[in-house]
């Protein structure tokens, strides 16, 4: 049997609400029962009320519509607490049959059993006004941010470093300088059309490598490329195509 402010779900999709959303069972009599969703701490949680039949017993009808969720760890939770009538953002940890054991960011509010009724799962939909979780002070913590920051911080350094071609950092060789400004230059040039003629050894095929790379990194659905060449620079080939 269903418990008040128990997690459930839908078996089906009902108008705004989907089978993946989690509510709770907010009431229920003889007559009915009223499931709850919460959106938004802006405005009072959706509520969806079913109204029990006749030739169907009560428990029967419920277990043909919901279904009970356990909620999984790290699953984000927005907690109410009445004593300074504040909403909290934190995560799930375990949970019992009555309470979900929360964790806060920063400790803000200690880690403990808070009670089903003031603890809630957002509905599975985008955030249409970010404003609403603002005002009421409910923002995510800066850990995932500061990781992102220095993420993109050694991606744009590494994009630098390079000039922008890819392909080099994708090559498992170490490149000159003049290699490198060869196929900077090459590929910086609106027409590209060149004939690399360097003395033997000077990496001609190693430079070719990185362009075609670009090429594929840039147009990977449209890139083509003609090879001509001897039959004794098939193993050579095989090897650039190794290196990139």
């Amino acid at each position: 049997m269903f418990k008040l402010n128990s997690f459930v779900s839908l078996k089906f999709n009902k108008e705004d609400i989907s089978s993946s959303d989690i509510g709770k069972l907010k009431y229920f009599d003889d007559e009915q029962f009223i499931i709850s969703f919460f959106e938004n701490p802006d405005q009072e949680p959706i509520e969806k009320v079913f109204n029990f039949k006749e030739d169907v017993s009560n428990e029967e009808f419920m277990e043909s519509i919901l279904e009970e969720v356990e909620l999984t760890k790290h699953t984000r939770i927005y907690y109410f607490n009445h004593e300074d009538e504040k909403w909290y953002a934190g995560f799930v940890n375990s949970q019992d049959l009555n309470s979900v054991e929360c964790v806060f960011t920063d400790n803000i509010l200690p880690t403990q059993y808070y009670p089903n009724k003031d603890v809630y799962i957002r509905l599975n939909k985008p955030v249409s006004d970010p404003s609403t979780f603002l005002k009421k002070y409910i923002s995510e913590n800066k850990y995932l941010s500061d990781k992102r920051e220095k993420y993109a911080k050694f991606m744009i350094d590494q994009r630098a470093i390079s000039f922008g071609i890819s392909s080099i950092l994708s090559s498992i060789i170490d490149l000159t300088e003049y290699q490198i400004q060869i196929v900077s230059r090459i590929l910086k040039d609106p027409i590209q059309r060149y004939l690399l003629s360097d003395e033997v050894g000077l990496g001609k095929t190693i430079e070719a490598g990185i362009i075609l790379k670009q090429f594929v990194n840039d147009f990977p659905l449209q890139f083509q490329c003609w090879w001509c060449y001897n039959y004794c620079f098939v193993i050579v080939w095989k090897i650039i195509n190794k290196l990139f």
